[in-house]
């Protein structure tokens, strides 16, 4: 799809936590794009980067978020828009149809803003051991192994899994993909 140059008008809110008191509570952000392309995580990005006011004037501060590749390969930028589970980078804002509401992910402790503590997701896949510790013969086909490895362990999947929760026993679909 190729870039219309006209700029489009969008509020983004973001679940923010107040870092003088902990309060938790919603910024709307008046936001202008002309690249259709344009992603959640390079609107991020940008207001980080800038200086924005929100739709009540205040100073907005640095979002706090996790962002590595900006090219769906990492998952670190996981979080819940529109109230859907997805990458930040690869969510554009054109598919918003009207304003972006940012949430962090509900299944993770939040450390502020939209990051969160997904260190129960690793600590569960280093108890289920999920490597090799000697060399094996792996007799699988190789399309199944390819899609098995795409998995990011961005923890989406455990975001609508209904057994999973942190802290419990249940792994969910991101332990069972590298098994």
């Amino acid at each position: 799809m190729k870039s219309n140059e006209e700029k489009h008008s969008i509020t983004i809110e973001i679940l923010r936590t107040d870092r003088s008191d902990g309060h938790i509570f919603y910024q709307k952000i008046p936001y202008e794009y002309e690249d259709d392309e344009e992603t959640v995580a390079t609107a991020l990005r940008t207001i980080n980067n800038g200086e924005y006011t929100d739709t009540e004037g205040r100073v907005v501060e640095a979002v706090e978020w996790e962002c590595s590749c900006l090219q769906e390969k990492c998952g670190a930028c996981a979080m819940r828009i529109n109230g859907t589970p997805t990458l930040a980078c690869a969510y554009k804002l054109s598919d918003a149809k009207g304003d972006a509401k940012l949430e962090p992910l509900r299944k993770f402790p939040v450390i502020a803003d939209l990051k969160v503590d997904r260190s129960v997701l690793h600590e569960s896949l280093r108890e289920m051991k999920l490597w090799l510790s000697e060399n094996a013969d792996i007799n699988a086909d190789e399309e199944d192994i390819y899609e098995g490895m795409r998995c990011l362990q961005c923890g989406c999947c455990l975001e609508v899994c209904p057994n999973y929760y942190a802290g419990g026993d249940f792994a969910g679909m991101a332990g069972m993909s590298p098994a």
